[in-house]
């Protein structure tokens, strides 16, 4: 690297991750480098040789000091703090080298350390002080004028125990400056697994409102209308660069979408997206001739702020996109630094047919949301284009990494769930990495391969927070990274990071209902949930879409009030009372009422018939009628097995297979089913699944006759995010065997078991 004696080498215990995570967004504000082993890949010559390596060049060390580390008489920190010890030998007495920064109250007498720490000052922390101080006085020891900040200092929020109150001054000159804390990021994968200088993780973003960008979708002004796709591809592009610009906030392609074509007046769709300005654009393809025009425009004067036309052969698209994004950012006094820059104006592939390829590829990917019973076809479709493109250019690293996505997503959704598939989608990505680790598209594909396929969320996260190091406001990252961190069990903080995917993006639907559902469905805010739904109600014009019907649900959550969601679906029009949704809709609002009767009779109204054949036998059985039951499930577990026998780690094959075993009554078989289940989750552990089994493992106790198992898996559900709800649990059929026992009516009474879990 260049100025490799301007970086700052970090070392801390992991528990204290948080910490770290929130420093270095800090010193990157203010132009530091920060170099820290993230790979969680301990040991190994790869790992020691980087290791000495850095520690011989960085600027500064910082080891953090703690009660984590004051517990841990041994722990890879240790190591790194002998190195630095070694190095500060060499130093000289008047040159700033180690710079001890401590979280919690560990006294000097008794801080286990090493003694050369003892001769300079600590930096110890405050729970009110700004952090961006703290980062702006390493900047200035290192000689370097620290990066504007927008004026918005971020302010210590330390969830450490009790802080100390004032510094210690000793030995060197004071230095000054406080910490912050958030989450731990872990980057890997293939050749770069090993510890190599990170992109810090990004900030919170400090985005002025005044800056704030709306691209509407670019009109398709080609007289051949099958280049729609290339159009929505320059589009997206487009987008894309803007949102490298850190001082910009970018409204999201999702949200934007929307107003294709649409008639509303500029300032009313400005206002719904929550813009100052709006970008309007057209695309002209005509054999290998682009026409891409812009102008954007000052949402609450209609003024026209900048305009452009830009005439090009196909081969100089990203030059055209390039231009677009660094003349929107001159037009809006939005600083680019070196690094943006490089962003902006990088090329992908020099073969204009391999990039028309990936464009095609994209926008089916963009076509849908879910996978559906068309999606196999769809997706060999991409894998044909994807792999067009890569022999057309081999060299081209972005559609390496879709090519890698896409044979992941083939494997994950069982279409071909095989080792040599999973090989497949791990060559090409290694091929993207090789070619280009720090591109924007090869990173978030990273991210995506490790959090599908792999289910390594700690890899996954680091390469989501490397993406928001380059991308600080893209609303969708922060949604991925905080899905991520749930997994790990890091709830709180994944709210935290739905939260700001909401606010950077607050008219888009899927942030609206991701925060919603976790507020209600995971930490059991209720009142904070009731808030915000009452706020967005009238924004959906769904009365039967995914957010108003789980906004309905609220109350039946919350208090056991089902009078909202019945009037609700009662002044459904009468037109729409036709539609699958709504059929949909009134089976699941019997089931929250305990309505059993009704529950199986639209069962057998299409088109929910037999869709739930595992829901509608529970009810039966709940209702004594067991013959019926045995009746819908017979030959299932059979046809499950060879589903299984297929895909062994589909975890809801094996939930439907240990329901199914256990209504049939064989209860051994059920339980085995279950282990296999919890088998299957990751080493590193995933607290979303676990949830779920852990309910479905009370479940399958009650039916199989251990009730003081159900009720102690049920407590236990009851008191953890994505668990039980004392409002359904009373009332659904799953545990009917255990109605009227009193343990389980005191499990639904306790007001602890439906109060804020965090």
């Amino acid at each position: 690297m260049s100025e490799t004696r301007q970086a700052v080498f970090l070392s801390y215990a992991s528990q204290d991750a948080d910490a770290a995570q929130r420093m270095c967004a800090a010193l990157a504000r203010a132009g530091v480098e920060v170099w820290f082993d993230q790979s969680k890949l301990r040991g190994g010559d790869a790992w020691d040789a980087k290791i000495r390596k850095q520690i011989r060049e960085c600027a500064l060390f910082m080891p953090v000091i703690s009660d984590s580390t004051q517990a841990r008489a041994e722990g890879y920190f240790r190591l790194e703090w002998k190195l630095a010890v070694d190095r500060s030998h060499l130093v000289a007495d008047d040159t700033a080298f180690l710079f001890p920064v401590v979280l919690d109250d560990v006294p000097d007498a008794t801080a286990r350390v090493p003694d050369k720490f003892r001769e300079v000052q600590w930096t110890r922390l405050r729970p009110d002080d700004a952090l961006d101080e703290f980062a702006a006085n390493v900047a200035k020891l290192l000689g370097k004028e620290p990066e504007a900040t927008n004026g918005k200092a971020e302010k210590a929020e330390l969830s450490a125990p009790a802080l100390a109150k004032s510094a210690q001054h000793r030995g060197k000159p004071a230095w000054t400056g406080w910490l912050l804390a958030a989450g731990l990021v872990f980057l890997g994968g293939a050749a770069w697994w090993a510890v190599t200088p990170r992109v810090p993780p990004a900030p919170t973003p400090a985005v002025s409102t005044d800056k704030s960008i709306a691209v509407l979708p670019f009109t398709n002004m080609s007289d051949d209308k099958d280049n729609a796709y290339f159009a929505d591809g320059v589009h997206e592009d487009i987008l894309t660069n803007l949102a490298h610009i850190a001082e910009l906030k970018v409204i999201s392609r999702t949200s934007v979408m929307q107003y294709r074509d649409s008639k509303k007046p500029l300032g009313q769709i400005a206002a719904e997206l929550h813009a100052a300005y709006v970008l309007e654009g057209s695309v002209r393809r005509v054999g290998n001739v682009v026409r891409v025009t812009g102008q954007l425009i000052r949402a609450g004067t209609d003024e026209h702020v900048w305009a452009q036309a830009y005439d090009r052969e196909l081969k100089d698209i990203f030059a055209i996109q390039a231009a677009l994004a660094l003349e929107i950012a001159g037009a809006l006094q939005a600083a680019i630094s070196p690094t943006q820059k490089n962003l902006l104006t990088r090329v992908p592939t020099k073969v204009p047919a391999a990039y028309d390829l990936l464009l095609r590829a994209r926008g089916i990917l963009n076509g849908y949301l879910n996978w559906d019973p068309d999606s196999t076809e769809k997706m060999r479709r991409v894998e044909s284009l994807l792999r067009s493109a890569v022999e057309l250019d081999p060299d081209f690293a972005v559609a390496w990494s879709y090519l890698a996505d896409v044979h992941a997503q083939i494997y994950i959704f069982g279409v071909d769930q095989t080792a040599e598939r999973l090989a497949l989608a791990r060559a090409a990505l290694d091929k993207a990495v090789h070619l280009a680790p720090d591109d924007p598209d090869v990173i978030r594909n990273s991210g995506a391969f490790y959090y599908h396929a792999l289910r390594d969320y700690g890899q996954a996260e680091g390469h989501y927070r490397r993406l928001l190091a380059l991308q600080p406001n893209d609303s969708g990252v922060y949604t991925l990274l905080g899905l991520l961190l749930r997994r790990q069990g890091k709830w709180k903080e994944a709210l935290g990071e739905f939260r700001r995917g909401y606010e950077l993006d607050p008219g888009n639907l899927q942030r609206q209902v991701t925060l919603l559902t976790t507020l209600f469905f995971g930490a059991r805010r209720y009142a904070e949930a009731e808030v915000l739904a009452t706020s967005l109600a009238g924004k959906e014009n769904d009365p039967l879409g995914e957010f108003t019907l789980d906004r309905l649900e609220i109350p039946i959550r919350a208090r056991g009030s089902t009078k909202e969601l019945r009037d609700h679906l009662a002044a459904i029009p009468a037109g729409l009372k036709n539609q699958p949704a709504y059929v949909f809709a009134q089976r699941n609002f019997a089931l929250n009422c305990g309505d059993w009767e009704e529950t199986v009779r639209l069962s057998k109204v299409p088109p929910t018939a037999g869709s739930d054949y595992v829901e509608t036998a529970t009810c039966l059985m709940a209702l004594g009628r067991r013959e019926e039951a045995q009746q819908i499930l017979a030959g299932h577990p059979e046809e499950l097995r060879g589903k299984l026998q297929l895909q062994p780690g589909n975890i809801t094959l094996l939930e439907d297979l240990a329901r199914v075993e256990a209504l049939l009554g064989h209860a051994s078989e059920a339980r085995a089913v279950l282990q296999q289940a919890f088998t299957s989750l990751p080493p590193t552990g995933d607290a979303v699944t676990e949830a779920d089994l852990r309910l479905l493992h009370a479940v399958v106790l009650c039916w199989t006759g251990d009730k003081e198992g159900a009720l102690r898996e049920l407590a236990w559900s009851l008191q953890h995010p994505l668990g039980a709800n004392v409002h359904v649990a009373g009332k659904v059929s799953w545990f009917a065997p255990l109605h009227g026992d009193p343990r389980f009516e005191a499990l639904l009474n306790d007001p602890k078991n439906n109060a804020p879990l965090f």
